[in-house]
Formats: structure tokens, sequence, C-alpha cells
């Protein structure tokens, strides 16, 4: 067999890794069999590189995609293109004997040798001597499983590994470890092959088992590694099951097909993961009766057609980035089931309720500029749709007339909407007309700010209706602190609810340093106390802090630059007023 002639120097990394990398080369000597070529005219990679070490401030390469123009015989015209980190492309045209080691771009070889290479088919390196091919093993590779073959050796002090598939002969991975620097290159899109369907088998098992997902008890299952794909992702066919994306993404290369697609399961939690690219991004569509109990926490779905789509009933979906897809999160003939706490941005359709979805409820979400905020629609109604904030949606909420609830009552309140237009003349964070979506439906306590519900303990949380943005809250035991911020010089307020037995006292609010009054509300009552209090904006702070003498106060806020809310437990006085 006549195996790998030619240039191959560092085969991904590095001319500029190490300058002296630059002069090796590889050359075949005949054996006793015959190579082949694997690739043929149309065929493509793509390696994507992680790079450790690597000098400060000078680019380094993203990735490298390898396109075959034309293949005749053994030559091949390739198209090798190459991406740093400074967003600077360059690419070369060539033609190369595939049978030889297939040419050099900037330093760089060893892009194609024949197919079906075997254990001990040698390389001959100039300078080094004859390389032997060590082995043969079984690698994921741009969402596939294949086997390739490696070789592994050393140059004036810098180690070398590469992996070509068997069967087509294309490098799938290279690396070279060169001092303090590490530079690994790993095909994560190719055209020649199909990406497999990771499947969560009913019985615990993965398949294929070397997919980057591990379990220790077939309960938990945790992402090791990113997912390519142009089928489904991963099929869940397991119940009580938590699958742990751990950070890693899941990205659709292409074809219509679903991120994580639950077909038979409940009680399946998805967590951490980022899923991206695909026609669905998540979906809980199988072929059992109904699915149940599912819970989609804390992931960051984008740009996908559908981002979660499902029918079923008591699935919690809470916790979630939803952005740019055309459909952020669609039920269709669900029952009971929770949608909270989500930031669901810039999709054509933020939620859509179809097919009699009923008794559904959706709050503490942001809906914020998509082209519809929310539709229930085709018999959806009974639902509850209260704390949310629809802020600059084309169209903030269609029902079709089906009767759903908009609000929580009153103090709790309704929604925020951004194009509500009345007033609050009584001071307690609520328009003293309903926002009007059609003749049936109606928002009766709007909010005049943003709601946000913060987790003060695990039993507790404090609740705020303000027009000012709120970061860092804080509740350290026995006082509150957060943040807040605006346009400077505007009118600010703030409505906060504190459960009584998380504070249940009088309270003194300082706002940056300045104690000011607040009106304890008339629907304060055993359980809940409900505080009204303004202050000028600032692009500062404001913050809730602890118990304090009052002769402390002005002097801890003497080293603070912020615009501070302080509010605390006073055990003797009661300071309120009218605002």
């Amino acid at each position: 067999m006549r195996v790998l002639k030619g240039n191959l120097v560092s085969a991904i990394t590095l001319t500029m890794l190490l300058a002296s990398v630059s002069t090796l080369a590889f050359n075949t000597r005949p054996v006793e069999a015959g190579g082949t070529v694997g690739v043929k005219a149309g065929d493509w990679i793509k390696c994507t590189y992680t790079v450790s070490g690597w000098p400060s401030g000078t680019p380094y390469p993203e990735w490298l995609e390898v396109e075959f123009l034309s293949v005749d015989g053994t030559n091949a015209t390739i198209r090798v293109t190459m991406r740093m980190s400074d967003g600077t492309e360059s690419n070369q045209t060539m033609t190369v004997d595939v049978a030889a080691g297939g040419g050099t771009f900037q330093g760089l070889s060893g892009f194609v040798i024949p197919a079906n290479c075997t254990t001990g088919d040698s390389v001959y390196m100039s300078g080094y001597g004859n390389v032997t091919i060590a082995g043969e093993t079984i690698g994921t590779y741009a969402g596939a499983t294949r086997t390739v073959v490696y070789t592994s050796f050393s140059q004036y002090g810098t180690q070398l590994t590469y992996h070509w598939d068997k069967l087509t002969g294309v490098m799938v991975e290279a690396s070279v470890v060169s001092g303090g620097v590490t530079g690994t290159a790993e095909a994560t899109e190719t055209n020649m092959w199909q990406a497999e369907i990771i499947y969560i088998r009913a019985d615990g098992s993965i398949d294929p088992p070397i997919a980057p997902i591990s379990t220790f008890d077939n309960v938990t299952y945790t992402l090791t590694g990113n997912i390519t794909s142009d089928a489904h992702g991963i099929v869940v066919l397991r119940s009580n099951i938590t699958i742990d994306g751990a950070g890693y993404t899941l990205q659709c290369m292409g074809a219509l097909s679903t991120g994580i697609y639950v077909e038979s399961g409940s009680n399946v939690t998805i967590k951490n993961a980022k899923i991206k690219d695909f026609d669905s991004g998540l979906s809980f569509f199988g072929n059992t009766p109904a699915l149940k109990f599912n819970r989609v926490l804390g992931n960051d779905i984008v740009n996908n057609t559908r981002g979660i789509m499902g029918g079923g009933f008591s699935y919690n979906i809470s916790g979630n980035n939803i952005i740019n897809n055309t459909w952020g999160v669609e039920l269709f003939a669900s029952s009971n089931n929770t949608i909270d706490g989500n930031n669901i941005i810039a999709n054509d359709h933020g939620i859509t309720l179809w097919d009699e979805s009923s008794n559904n409820s959706i709050f503490g979400n942001s809906i914020d500029s998509n082209i519809y905020g929310i539709s229930l629609v085709y018999g959806s109604s009974d639902n509850q749709i209260f704390h949310n904030n629809f802020i600059n949606n084309a169209m903030q909420a269609d029902s079709w007339g089906y009767n759903n609830t908009w609000d929580d009552g009153y103090p709790s309140g309704g929604n925020y909407w951004s194009d509500y237009n009345g007033y609050d003349s009584d001071h307690d964070g609520i328009g003293d007309t309903p926002y009007f979506i059609d003749e049936n439906n109606t928002d009766h306590y709007p909010l005049m700010g943003r709601f946000s519900d913060f987790s003060a303990t695990s039993e507790h949380h404090v609740q705020t209706v303000c027009n000012s943005s709120i970061s860092s809250f804080q509740y350290n035991g026995t006082a509150i602190s957060y943040n807040v911020s605006g346009e400077n010089d505007t009118a600010g307020f703030c409505r906060i609810c504190i459960p009584t037995p998380l504070m249940n006292a009088t309270y003194k609010v300082f706002v940056n340093g300045t104690e000011v009054l607040y009106n304890l509300l008339p629907c304060s009552n055993e359980t809940y106390s409900y505080l009204y209090f303004n202050y000028t904006h600032s692009t500062e702070q404001v913050i809730i802090i602890p118990e304090f003498s009052s002769f402390l106060i002005p002097s801890l806020f003497m080293i603070a630059t912020l615009l501070a809310v302080i509010v605390y437990k006073r055990k003797h006085a009661k300071i309120s007023g009218t605002l």
C-alpha cells in the first residue's frame, strides 16, 4: 500500500505555534496493498480549534474548513479556509495528491490521506524517519461515531497527534503540545456522513455508548461535550430522569430536526443546556397518550424555528432564555402547566397556547420585543396570566375572545404593559383604570412598573413593582438590599411586598443614605406588608440594608457613592407619610 506522501506539518495547528514545526514533512513509502481515494467532489469538512496557553494579544485559529472541489484519480482540487480569532480569514485553492498526503496551506498539511489505512502502515517523516500508524479507535466526530486511524510522534520538543477518518481518509482531529501551548482541532461539521441520533433508551442505556453524555445511576445524564447534528440531537425514551446540559451546546447543522425530543417519557427534567438552530429546540410530542410532569429549567433556547413545543400537562417551564425563535413557547391541548420566570425576547411569537389549552399559569415572565407577546387561540381559555412584563411587543396579547384571567386580584395585581397610559392617583403601584385586551379579556389591576420576584429564603419571596431596573437583591437575615437604576433625574417609585414572617416590624427606608417617607399601604395584613416610596433616579445603586442604629446610617453612606434604598426593622418607631 502507498500511504501518505508529501508535506505534513502539524496538520492543523501550527506554523503559528512553532516556526520550526513548519519545516516538518511526511512522506510515504509504498507498501503491499494499493491505496484508495475516499473523497469525492463536493465533500467538505470543518474543524474547530481549542487553544490554551496562546500568547496574549496574538490571534489564534478558530476554525479550518477543507472543501473538495474536484477529484480526478488520486488528484484532488481543494479549497482551504482558515478563520482567526481577530475575524480575519485566509484561503487558498490547490491541487493535491491524496495518495501523497494532501497538500500544504500556511504550513498546515495532511488534510487527507488514502482511505482504509490500517495499523502498521508507514508514514515517513523527513529528518525523523518512518512514523507508523499506531492503531485505530472509535470516536465521535461531526455528530457521528467513526472509526479512525491515528499516529503520534514528537519532534524538537513538540508532541503531535493526528486522527484520520478511516473510511474517507480526511483528518478529523489533530493536536500539538509545545511548552505551555496546546492546540487541538476537531471535526465538528461535514457533509460526508450523517450525524447520529443519540438515544437515552427505556432501559437507561445511552446509544451510542460513546456519545458525549455520562450517567452513573441511569437517573442523571450529564453532557460532557457539545453535540452537533443534522438529525435529532437527543431522543428520550425513559421517564424519571434529569438531563443536565452542564452549559454545553446542542446545535443543528441544517436539517429539520429537534434538539431534545422527549418521545416517550414523563417526569423528565432538562436543564442548563444551550440549544440552537433546530427546527424544534425542545419537543414533548411523543407516542404516549399524555406526557406529564416534565420540567425545562435554566436553558438558553436560541435561533430555533420552535423553541419549546409540546402537549401534555403539569409541565414547569421556568428560568429559561428563549430568544430569537420563530415560536418561543408553544403548547397544544395542554393543561395545568406553569410557565414562569422566563426571558422571552425577540421571537416572532412569544407564548402561544393552541387547541383548547386551559388552566395553565403564566406568570413572572419578561415578554419583550416579540411580534406577538402572547396568543391564546383555537379555544384556549381559563388560563391565568399575571405578574408578567409585556414590553414593546408589536401585539402585546391576543386571546381571540376566549375568556382568560389577566390579574391576580388586588393588591397582588395583574401585568405590566409598556403601552398602558393610565394613572396611579392613590400610589399603590396599580393603575386606576383597567387594561383592555378584548371584550372578554381585561387586566383589571395593571401594574405601573415592572414586576420582579426575588427569593429571600427557601420559603419566602419578596416582590416589587418598580419603574427602575432592579439588580443585586440580597436578604441577610434581618434586612433587604437591592440596586436600582433609571434615567437621571427622573421620578422613581417602588412598591415592595414583604412577607411578615421574613420581616415583621415597622420599617425605615433610606435612599442614598437619606431617610424617606413611605406609605404602609392599607392592603397590608398579617401575611404581607406593602410599602410604597418615591425617589429621584440616578444611574447608581439602590440598597436595602440590615438593621443599624440610626446614627450609623449617615456615616455608612459617606463612604459609598450609591443611590441607596434602605429598609430595615425599627423596634420602637414607625415612619410613614403621604407621598
